[in-house]
């Protein structure tokens, strides 16, 4: 998920216009070597100054503006030309202003300070550039609030306490964003599951995962991404022995089904059964996303969720020998969903939210069936199927930025994944030539655990 640069740490800055040709790229170098310094170390002073004057300015036009508390840097520079400008006072002010821009005055948009010139974005020549700059002081202190410019070819909202990274830009800016987190999820199963008489197998533990987001912004507000979380694999497994060989399972024949009990008997009166279940689950999105902000964005897109499980049951019979009885479900969803994440600042670098998505799929359902006894196959069936399926995601979530261009994230996450095919939901205790050649595909399987990584823009 992309969240825009924070520039509220930076203390008092002012907002213009400049044109700098080739000298964008070098400025560009310079803020991203002395964002996060500058931002940690103007955090309080954002709290006890008073917000210095706000200037909109444009390099080699004929508009000429007679502001006399333009900054120092501008007043010795002529090549700086006001559009608009507005002092830091204890109420609310606005100022306005445009320019026409000449068929040669293509160039670069930056944030201009005492020290240091900052690119935000790129304006195409000859186009009509204006501002509407409000700015808000409080009892404490006064701060910009918004800015917002628009031109014949470009448009955008940008605000001057960082909402977004790259502001205003035209159709041909762009801005990256990439972000990685650490999974440590759980996936809820049924705990009285097994094939051997009264030896329930363990529930799964926590296991490690990832999710690795990639995006770019298209313009100020809309952006694209592509998500991939996973791999996340559970492994549960159970052995017992016993050497009077008093191991039973619970598999069973009819007297009408087609098998007869000496057909399954590795299975009952054993010395060792061997119980081992898998699980795997993936995850693939492709999101269109619209941002508001640091404090909501909506998204839609395609989701494909991937959920793999076998199961395997062993068993050695001293006087007749081993037998082995093998069971898969794969579940291939591909659907759309829609989400949106929403955030409450609790500090100048702290806030917290929520992370909420939800999908519906087409389930392509595959099961496998194979069971031998005493080196001969009694099964061996494959079932295919497509039914609906869905998916919710929720998440707590609290992010501090590091700097301008880092945020760090954690919190706790759970899924609720509907109507699909496991293992442990399918039907095992009578053994007959039917076995295997039909699934279950109603079960909900619920993961949930912490998670913990870094998100950065450029």
């Amino acid at each position: 998920m992309r969240h825009s640069t924070n520039d509220r740490f930076l203390g008092s800055t002012t907002f213009s216009l400049r044109f700098l040709d080739q000298r964008g790229f070098r400025a560009l170098l310079t803020t991203l070597l002395t964002g996060c310094v500058s931002g940690i170390l103007g955090q309080n002073a954002m709290s006890q100054t008073p917000a210095a004057p706000v200037h909109s300015v444009l390099k080699d036009t004929a508009y000429q503006s007679s502001d006399i508390q333009l900054p120092q840097k501008v007043r010795t520079d002529r090549s700086y030309n006001a559009l608009a400008s507005g002092v830091g006072v204890p109420r609310s002010s606005i100022s306005n202003g445009g320019i026409q821009l000449g068929a040669s005055d293509e160039g670069t948009i930056i944030n201009v300070t005492e020290g240091e010139d900052r690119v935000i974005g790129e304006v195409p020549a000859g186009n009509m550039v204006s501002t509407s700059m409000n700015q808000y002081a409080s009892p404490e202190y006064s701060q910009v609030s918004s800015s917002h410019m628009s031109g014949g070819s470009y448009s955008g909202y940008a605000s001057q306490n960082g909402s977004m990274g790259n502001p205003c830009c035209p159709q041909n800016c762009h801005s990256y964003y990439v972000g990685y987190e650490s999974l440590f999820f759980r996936r809820q199963t049924d705990q009285s599951f097994t094939l051997s008489q009264g030896r329930f197998l363990d529930t799964f533990d926590y296991e490690y995962g990832n999710r690795i987001t990639l995006g770019q912004m298209l313009d100020c507000t809309d952006g694209v991404e592509f998500v991939y979380t996973g791999a996340l694999k559970w492994e549960r497994a159970r052995i017992d022995q016993s050497n009077s060989g008093a191991l039973n399972s619970v598999l069973t024949t009819t007297t009408n089904g087609g098998y007869i009990d000496s057909q399954i008997d590795t299975f009952n009166g054993a010395r060792q059964h061997i119980q081992i279940e898998q699980s795997k689950l993936q995850s693939y999105e492709a999101n269109r996303r619209w941002f508001a902000e640091d404090v909501m964005s909506t998204l839609i897109g395609l989701r494909a969720v991937q959920l793999n499980e076998s199961f395997l049951f062993d068993s050695v019979d001293q006087d007749f020998g081993a037998g082995f009885y093998r069971k898969s479900t794969r579940n291939y969803l591909v659907g759309a969903q829609i989400g949106t994440d929403v955030y409450r600042p609790i500090g100048q670098r702290l806030s917290i939210g929520s992370r909420t998505r939800a999908g519906l799929f087409a389930n392509f359902t595959k099961g496998e069936t194979a069971l031998a006894n005493r080196g001969t196959f009694l099964l061996f069936a494959r079932d295919k199927d497509i039914n609906a399926a869905g998916l919710i995601t929720y998440s707590g979530t609290a992010r501090y930025r590091i700097c301008r261009n880092m945020v760090a994230i954690g919190g706790y996450e759970a899924w609720i994944l509907s109507r699909v095919s496991t293992v442990s939901d399918q039907t095992y205790t009578t053994i007959d030539p039917n076995s295997g050649l039909t699934y279950r595909f109603k079960d909900t399987v619920f993961f949930h655990g912490a998670t913990g990584g870094l998100e950065i823009t450029w």
